[in-house]
């Protein structure tokens, strides 16, 4: 029995894994190539074999880079060191994916070093440090988990794993960037319509800064309760999309944030514009618009345009909250290279200095997760995500994004991005120059069938490089 499992996990190992994403670059490179507008809502239902599976990881990265540990309760803005930390893949993975007819059971659990200490070592994932306590294993496993039900058409997610909305690489309203969102979305789709409705909870710890700000801030215009302070924070994402043909679509949409009080039927009812409840104490809205056309076979036009403020001289004047906005505009033209279908990407981002933040903690739009770790002994570390454009507000880039797929998995991304002083920590409405950093960022991902991974990744100087070989085999 030992030899013939042996056998089978050396066998296994060098075959592709057949449980996939519904939505992929390769499906992005099939509807555009064919005429068509691609599907663009995000949480992905997988499809595939219905065994375990356990893959072993061995990865190695040469790097410059190191970042300081955290002390207790320390908030880490990912977007300050580029996603280094997420771009390492865990050691251990363990998946478990059922399906039973209509319904699907998904599990994925990932086991590495600790969010600190690959901060601090972030030239592998495996368990071992070199101080006390010598050994960092990663407790913060599941990041997807979910039930999920798929009808004629209707589809219903249930539990934890990405949403995004766009098959753009760069989303200004919800990106998936961030690890994951304990959800439901539920889906319904007929001939030219769809309707789509998320509600997520999101990790409502507060730093003690950020308490004392939540506790003691009433904001413009809120009602007479206010401050709201009950540790609760939550995303209600609506979207209505119109398909007006096969190579033409638009959508419109509306994020709402409620913090700092419990859901309650008012907010969450999701057929009204959230918006017009004007529960500025506990509710921050924001509206997305987005318009794509193939308008010819392999060539996408598409625009996105998100509004957090809009300063109206009769109720929000500019001086007080002022206006904020986003916008990602790009063409996506499918093309192969040395037989290899794919696509290459031209794309802009802007985001202006106040996008996403506003005067109470619970009601920016950021993704907030807490580590628990052993180095240092005890520590807890606050980390926050943008649940919008991965470099937050105050922000251009220019991106030049290639995908190939086949035999070779090839993504590669050279972009400019100027980033001004604003982040969503900024405290809202603070005085800041007017100074702007440029950087040049660059990545590169080769994938092989046989699970090997060959990575490339420079932010300005500093620089990632290695790869990983993802061994997996399956049990019957």
């Amino acid at each position: 029995m030992r030899s013939q499992f042996i056998l089978a996990f050396i066998i296994i190992s060098i075959l592709s894994f057949s449980i996939r994403a519904v939505f992929i670059p390769a499906d992005v490179y099939k509807q555009i190539h064919s005429g068509k507008v691609p599907q663009d809502i995000f949480p992905a239902l997988e499809e595939g074999a219905c065994s375990p599976r356990l893959s072993i990881i061995p990865n190695y990265f040469l790097t410059d880079l190191s970042f300081s540990s955290s002390s207790w309760w320390d908030v880490i803005y990912e977007p300050d060191i580029f996603y280094i930390v997420d771009d390492i893949p865990p050691s251990l993975k363990t998946i478990f994916h059922v399906e039973m007819g209509e319904v699907s059971i998904h599990t994925e659990l990932f086991s590495g070093k600790e969010y600190m200490a690959l901060r601090k070592w972030p030239s592998t994932s495996f368990f071992f440090i070199p101080t006390y306590p010598y050994f960092s294993f990663d407790t913060r496993f599941p990041y997807i988990s979910y039930l999920a039900f798929r009808f004629d058409n209707q589809s219903l997610f249930i539990g934890r794993g990405k949403i995004r909305w766009g098959y753009w690489n760069h989303p200004v309203a919800i990106s998936g960037v961030f690890p994951y969102l304990d959800n439901i979305t539920y889906s319904l789709e007929k001939e030219k319509f769809r309707y789509t409705v998320t509600l997520a909870s999101i990790n409502p710890v507060l730093s003690e800064k950020e308490e004392k700000i939540q506790l003691s801030t009433r904001p413009v215009n809120a009602d007479p309760l206010s401050p709201y302070f009950e540790k609760v924070k939550s995303l209600i994402a609506h979207r209505v999309d119109l398909s007006i043909s096969d190579s033409m679509s638009l959508y419109i949409g509306e994020l709402t944030i409620v913090g700092g009080k419990a859901l309650d039927l008012f907010s969450i009812d999701p057929m009204s514009i959230l918006h017009n409840n004007f529960n500025e104490g506990y509710t921050n809205s924001m509206l997305d618009t987005g318009f794509e056309w193939t308008f010819a076979k392999g060539l996408n036009f598409y625009l996105e345009f998100a509004l957090d403020d809009l300063a109206i001289p009769l109720t929000e004047p500019e001086d007080v909250k002022p206006t904020a906005f986003g916008l990602t505009t790009g063409l996506i033209k499918t093309m192969k290279i040395f037989n290899l279908p794919g696509y290459i990407e031209f794309s802009y981002v802007k985001t202006t200095r106040w996008m996403y933040n506003t005067f109470l903690p619970y009601l920016k739009f950021n993704a907030r997760y807490v580590f628990l770790s052993n180095f240092p002994v005890g520590s807890r570390a606050i980390v926050d995500y943008p649940l919008g454009f991965e470099y937050g507000p105050d922000a251009q880039m220019l991106s030049m994004y290639t995908h190939l797929s086949g035999r070779v998995n090839v993504e590669s991304e050279i972009a400019l991005l100027l980033k001004g002083p604003a982040t969503i920590e900024t405290e809202y409405k603070s005085e800041l120059s007017n100074d702007v950093k440029t950087h040049i960022l660059l990545k590169t991902v080769i994938s092989f069938k046989n699970g090997l991974h060959i990575f490339f990744k420079s932010a300005d100087r500093s620089y990632l490089l290695g790869g990983w070989w993802e061994i997996s085999a399956f049990f019957q």
